[in-house]
Protein backbone atom coordinates (compact mmCIF):
# COMPACT_ATOMS: atom_id res chain seq x y z
CA UNK A 1 0.00 0.00 0.00
CA UNK A 2 0.86 3.53 -0.72
CA UNK A 3 0.52 5.73 1.96
CA UNK A 4 1.67 9.36 2.07
CA UNK A 5 3.62 9.86 5.21
CA UNK A 6 2.74 13.52 6.75
CA UNK A 7 6.43 14.93 5.14
CA UNK A 8 5.30 13.84 1.83
CA UNK A 9 2.06 15.72 1.71
CA UNK A 10 4.06 18.56 2.92
CA UNK A 11 6.59 18.72 -0.34
CA UNK A 12 3.76 19.24 -2.49
CA UNK A 13 4.76 22.22 -5.16
CA UNK A 14 3.52 25.59 -4.40
CA UNK A 15 0.71 26.71 -6.10
CA UNK A 16 1.61 28.70 -9.76
CA UNK A 17 0.23 32.38 -9.22
CA UNK A 18 -2.84 33.24 -11.62
CA UNK A 19 0.04 35.29 -13.63
CA UNK A 20 2.05 32.35 -13.33
CA UNK A 21 -0.14 30.14 -14.98
CA UNK A 22 -1.19 32.96 -17.36
CA UNK A 23 2.15 33.27 -18.37
CA UNK A 24 2.50 29.68 -19.06
CA UNK A 25 -0.91 29.22 -21.30
CA UNK A 26 0.73 32.26 -23.43
CA UNK A 27 3.80 30.60 -23.89
CA UNK A 28 2.11 27.38 -25.10
CA UNK A 29 0.04 29.32 -27.21
CA UNK A 30 2.40 30.98 -29.16
CA UNK A 31 4.61 27.82 -29.55
CA UNK A 32 1.16 25.84 -30.73
CA UNK A 33 0.91 28.78 -33.18
CA UNK A 34 4.39 28.60 -34.55
CA UNK A 35 3.89 24.91 -35.22
CA UNK A 36 0.64 26.21 -37.06
CA UNK A 37 2.40 28.72 -38.94
CA UNK A 38 5.22 25.84 -40.07
CA UNK A 39 2.65 23.11 -41.05
CA UNK A 40 0.49 25.48 -43.10
CA UNK A 41 3.85 26.44 -44.96
CA UNK A 42 4.63 22.76 -45.60
CA UNK A 43 1.16 22.43 -47.13
CA UNK A 44 1.65 25.72 -49.16
CA UNK A 45 4.91 24.51 -50.05
CA UNK A 46 4.09 21.09 -51.55
CA UNK A 47 0.90 22.69 -53.19
CA UNK A 48 3.12 24.53 -54.96
CA UNK A 49 5.32 21.89 -55.99
CA UNK A 50 2.35 20.06 -57.05
CA UNK A 51 1.50 23.14 -59.68
CA UNK A 52 4.73 23.08 -60.60
CA UNK A 53 4.74 19.84 -61.51
CA UNK A 54 1.53 19.58 -63.63
CA UNK A 55 2.73 22.56 -65.66
CA UNK A 56 5.87 21.09 -66.48
CA UNK A 57 4.64 17.87 -67.44
CA UNK A 58 1.21 19.35 -69.47
CA UNK A 59 3.81 21.66 -71.10
CA UNK A 60 5.90 18.53 -72.08
CA UNK A 61 3.17 17.10 -73.60
CA UNK A 62 1.66 20.46 -75.62
CA UNK A 63 5.46 20.72 -77.23
CA UNK A 64 5.48 17.03 -78.20
CA UNK A 65 2.40 17.31 -80.33
CA UNK A 66 2.81 20.65 -81.46
CA UNK A 67 5.96 18.96 -83.07
CA UNK A 68 3.97 16.23 -84.48
CA UNK A 69 0.63 18.46 -85.08
CA UNK A 70 0.92 21.43 -87.30
CA UNK A 71 -2.36 22.56 -86.69
CA UNK A 72 -2.26 21.89 -83.17
CA UNK A 73 0.91 24.11 -83.18
CA UNK A 74 -0.37 27.33 -84.39
CA UNK A 75 -3.36 26.90 -82.34
CA UNK A 76 -1.09 27.08 -79.23
CA UNK A 77 0.96 29.86 -80.77
CA UNK A 78 -2.48 31.64 -80.82
CA UNK A 79 -3.10 31.01 -77.30
CA UNK A 80 0.49 31.68 -76.07
CA UNK A 81 0.40 35.31 -78.11
CA UNK A 82 -3.35 36.11 -76.76
CA UNK A 83 -2.17 35.11 -73.08
CA UNK A 84 1.45 37.29 -73.31
CA UNK A 85 -0.82 40.29 -74.48
CA UNK A 86 -2.98 39.98 -71.92
CA UNK A 87 -0.45 39.55 -69.36
CA UNK A 88 1.54 42.60 -70.51
CA UNK A 89 -1.93 44.36 -70.38
CA UNK A 90 -2.62 43.31 -67.29
CA UNK A 91 1.14 44.29 -65.47
CA UNK A 92 1.12 47.77 -67.24
CA UNK A 93 -2.70 48.51 -65.69
CA UNK A 94 -1.02 46.90 -62.67
CA UNK A 95 1.43 49.72 -62.49
CA UNK A 96 -0.39 52.53 -64.05
CA UNK A 97 -2.61 51.81 -60.38
CA UNK A 98 0.39 52.26 -58.30
CA UNK A 99 1.51 54.89 -60.25
CA UNK A 100 -1.54 56.72 -60.06
CA UNK A 101 -2.16 55.92 -56.24
CA UNK A 102 1.16 57.47 -56.03
CA UNK A 103 0.42 60.71 -57.71
CA UNK A 104 -2.87 60.51 -55.62
CA UNK A 105 -0.43 60.54 -51.86
CA UNK A 106 1.76 62.80 -53.46
CA UNK A 107 -1.24 65.79 -54.17
CA UNK A 108 -2.82 65.05 -50.35
CA UNK A 109 0.59 65.39 -48.50
CA UNK A 110 0.91 68.29 -50.71
CA UNK A 111 -1.85 69.56 -49.73
CA UNK A 112 -1.64 69.48 -46.06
Amino acid sequence: MDQQTPTQSSKKRPRKSPDQRLAELEQTKAALELKIAGERKKARDQERKDDTREKFILGAIALENMRHDESFAELMNIKIRKYMATARETKRAQKDKVFLEMRARKRAEDEL
